[in-house]
C-alpha cells in the first residue's frame, strides 16, 4: 500500500522529496526480465534509461565496500544476494561504510 505525504511533512522532516536508487537495482530488473519474472511494456535498455532520468530520481553507485558488507549481514535476512546489497547499501547511505 502507498501512502501519499501532504507536501509540507518531507519539508518538516528534512526528507529530500527524492527516491535513492542503487545503480545495481538496474542489474535485478534486467536479470528478473531475462528468467521471465518480469515484463516491461519496452525494451529494458529504453525502460532503465527513463526510469534513471525520471523527476525525483537519484541514482548511485554501489561501491566495493557496500558489496563486501552485504556478504556479513547477520542471519541473512534475504535470500537473495541482490536483497543483502541493496539492504547493506541503505544502510550504508546513513553513515559512511
Amino acid at each position: 500500500m502507498f501512502v501519499s505525504l501532504s507536501p509540507s511533512i518531507p519539508a518538516a522532516l528534512g526528507v529530500a522529496r527524492r527516491l535513492v536508487v542503487p545503480n545495481f537495482s538496474f542489474w535485478k530488473i534486467a536479470l528478473l526480465l531475462s528468467k521471465g519474472r518480469l515484463q516491461l511494456g519496452t525494451d529494458v535498455t529504453v525502460w532503465l534509461d527513463r526510469a534513471a532520468r525520471a523527476p525525483g530520481i537519484a541514482t548511485v553507485p554501489v561501491t566495493r565496500d557496500v558489496l563486501v558488507h552485504s556478504t556479513r549481514l547477520q542471519g541473512d535476512p534475504h535470500g537473495d544476494p541482490a536483497d543483502g546489497i541493496r539492504l547493506r547499501r541503505r544502510r550504508c547511505s546513513a553513515r559512511r561504510c
